[in-house]
């Protein structure tokens, strides 16, 4: 019976954070067809956006970018993160770091389709 609750105790801790998603990076497609893209960050979570990136459907430029919106509590969202074309060049250390409490917000856009890439964890 001892080791019975070990093991489970064990395996309890092992995988809280793959249900968390914690130290994994997950990718994001999002069609023009497609529900926004939201993720909620509680106190003490946060996320690393490491790639966002867009691509017309039928080769015309967009009206405007997609873009990463980060609300706090009940007020306006701040715009953090537009999406790079992909033939836009790439600086080193670009990545954007959100802490929570925050809702993270990405709309779908007409004639895109964008690509974001972040991992998440935890303090």
């Amino acid at each position: 019976m001892k080791n019975l609750l070990c093991s489970l105790a064990f395996l309890g801790v092992s995988f809280t954070t793959l249900l968390a998603k914690d130290g994994s990076f997950t990718s994001v497609i999002i069609h023009e067809a497609d529900k926004p893209f939201g993720l909620s960050l509680s106190s003490h979570q946060w996320i690393k956006i490491t790639n966002f990136t867009q691509n017309t459907i039928d080769e015309t430029k967009p009206a405007e970018a997609s873009g990463v919106a980060v609300f706090q509590g009940t007020g306006d969202g701040l715009w953090v993160l537009f999406a790079d074309g992909p033939t836009t060049m790439h600086v080193q250390h670009e990545d954007l770091f959100i802490a929570g409490p925050a809702t993270i917000y990405v709309p779908a856009k007409s004639n895109v389709t964008a690509f974001l890439t972040y991992l998440r964890g935890s303090d």
